[in-house]
Parts: structure tokens; C-alpha cells; sequence
């Protein structure tokens, strides 16, 4: 498969619109050797010092404050988008409209034809960064939220709030599951900055989060969704089968279904594939970098076309 790479360097270009099958390519990241060394770093040092770093690769707009109370790191672009871990400082060192047009790209988002006002539907919602997808492409819209992890919880809560591509949102501190509870355990590897509801290889520390279905959180069946984006580390067959009600409702649905799943790491693809296909859904774009496939609601008169 060809590699298809728009130019992502430059934040005034246009999103584009590319194939509907594609492997994006990998821009070479000249800065990598530095960032895998501030990484190393924490705290108000790692801001410090990747402001200074920034500067050295001509990237002047962007400056990184540490916020002790927040526990957070602070980067600044004309907005502010916060991050909770060194490790994630790589995703807005080229800038947050950088980072906005990569996922989109990854996530297919580029495919949708999205106007102001829109419905989204974040699940694994991480930090937020997909608010920045639609500040990139010029859009405001409504984000309804879901991210169980403490410290990315906060972040994500401070990005809604400060991003001028969403109009209205709410967060939901939970992990979405095919049914309802009080308590499922939630495995976090810190040093990766990474997490599942699944049990994961290398997973230092553990927490219990409230567990419930995505249908009885969004209950109102006059409410339609652009989008649902879902990306849960392995668990997106459960999270499907939590929102079966909902899912009528919902234009386009974007799905990491990457080798994620459990210690064995296996891709979620023929599950997701097979549960969406039996409920009026069809692939209509695949991301071969990431594993993103792109699935379109058949019952949905006005869901547009994707090219």
C-alpha cells in the first residue's frame, strides 16, 4: 500500500482530503533524539527546558509551563492544551494544530463532513486531543467525554474547557463497559503512560473505577451524533455492546481496533467488524498505520457520503 503523508508542518495548510484506504507515512521528526531525552525529565524542568528545545527547532509559538497544583504540564500555542505525562510532550512539540490534523488524518476524521454544532461521542478520550482535530479543521462542536485515568481526567477537563473548538462538552470520569458497576479495576502502567480496563502487560499500579453502559449516560433518543470516536486499549467489543441503544443514533463511528487487547495483544477487528456490520454499519475507511477503520450508519438518511 502506498504511504499517503499530507504536509503536516505547516499548520496554515487546509486539512486534505486523502483515500479512504491508506497507510500514512512518518514524517522524520528531527527533534526525536531531544524529546526521547526530555522525557527523561519532570516537573518544571521538563517545561524549561522544552521551551529552550523548541526554540532551537524554530518552533517560537510554543512555550511549556508546569502547573505544580494541577499536577500538570502546560503548552502553549495561542491556547493553552494541558498533559499530564513527560512521555506525552512528543504530541504538541510541532504545535496543537500539528497535533489536531495528525489525528485527524489517523482517525479518518478528514473523510466527514463536519459543521459547527456537531454531536461527538470521545471515548478513551485520554487528554482531549481530539478537540484539537476540529480547531484544526475549523469546526465547533459538542463533546461528550469518557476517560477513567486521575491524572488524564484533569487534563482533558482543563482542555475542554480552554478550547475554542468546543462550544459545549461534558466529561465523564468513568469506564465505559458492557454493564453497569460499582467498581472494575483499572490497570495503569505509569512509566508508559498507559492504561486499560484489561489486564496489560507490564501494568504496575491498579485502581477501581465506577464501570457503565455509554446507553444509559446518553439516554435521549432525539439527540443525533456526528461521531463516535472510540479508542479503549482492547475494550471496544464490551464498550459497543454498553452502547447498542445509542448506536441508531450515530452518523459515523472511528475504531482503534490496533493489537491493544489483553496481555496477548490482539487486534479487536473481527469483533467490532462483525458486532457494527450486524447493526447497519459499514467500513467505509481504513488508517493502516494506526488500525482505524471507519464505519458509516446505512440507516441514516442524511449520513454523508465519504470519498
Amino acid at each position: 500500500m502506498k504511504c499517503w503523508w499530507p504536509n503536516l508542518d505547516n499548520e496554515r495548510n487546509p486539512l486534505e482530503r486523502g483515500p479512504t484506504t491508506r497507510r500514512l507515512g512518518r514524517p522524520r521528526r528531527t527533534a526525536k533524539g531531544t524529546l526521547s531525552i526530555l522525557a527523561r525529565l519532570s516537573g518544571e524542568t521538563l517545561a524549561r527546558w522544552a521551551t529552550r528545545a523548541a526554540g532551537w527547532f524554530g518552533i517560537l509559538n510554543v512555550s511549556v509551563r508546569f502547573d505544580r497544583r494541577l499536577n500538570l504540564y502546560l503548552v502553549y500555542d495561542e491556547e493553552i492544551h494541558a498533559f499530564s505525562h513527560p512521555k506525552r510532550l512528543w504530541t504538541l512539540f510541532s504545535g496543537h494544530v500539528v497535533r489536531g490534523k495528525s489525528l485527524a488524518y489517523q482517525y479518518l476524521l478528514d473523510q466527514i463532513d463536519f459543521t459547527d454544532g456537531d454531536r461527538i461521542i470521545d471515548v478513551g478520550a485520554n487528554s482531549g486531543d481530539l478537540a484539537l482535530s476540529f480547531r484544526a479543521m475549523q469546526r465547533k462542536v459538542h463533546i461528550e467525554a469518557f476517560e477513567p485515568s486521575p491524572g488524564d481526567f484533569t487534563a482533558l477537563q482543563q482542555n475542554l474547557a480552554n478550547c475554542s473548538a468546543v462550544i459545549g462538552y461534558n466529561a465523564h470520569q468513568v469506564a465505559l463497559w458492557s454493564e453497569n458497576s460499582d467498581g472494575l479495576t483499572f490497570y495503569l502502567k505509569p512509566r508508559k503512560a498507559d492504561s486499560s480496563i484489561l489486564p496489560i502487560e507490564g501494568a504496575t499500579e491498579q485502581i477501581k473505577v465506577p464501570g457503565r453502559r455509554l446507553d444509559d449516560i446518553l439516554t435521549s433518543t432525539s439527540v443525533r451524533y456526528r461521531l463516535l470516536k472510540l479508542e479503549a486499549e482492547g475494550a471496544e467489543p464490551e464498550i459497543l455492546q454498553g452502547a447498542e441503544n445509542i448506536l441508531p443514533f450515530v452518523d459515523y463511528i472511528s475504531v482503534d481496533v490496533g493489537f491493544e487487547r489483553g496481555k496477548a495483544a490482539l487486534s479487536t477487528l473481527p469483533e467490532v467488524t462483525n458486532f457494527l456490520s450486524a447493526r447497519g454499519f459499514k467500513i467505509v475507511g481504513f488508517e493502516a498505520g494506526r488500525y482505524v477503520l471507519l464505519f458509516a450508519n446505512e440507516s441514516l438518511a442524511e449520513t454523508q457520503n465519504v470519498l
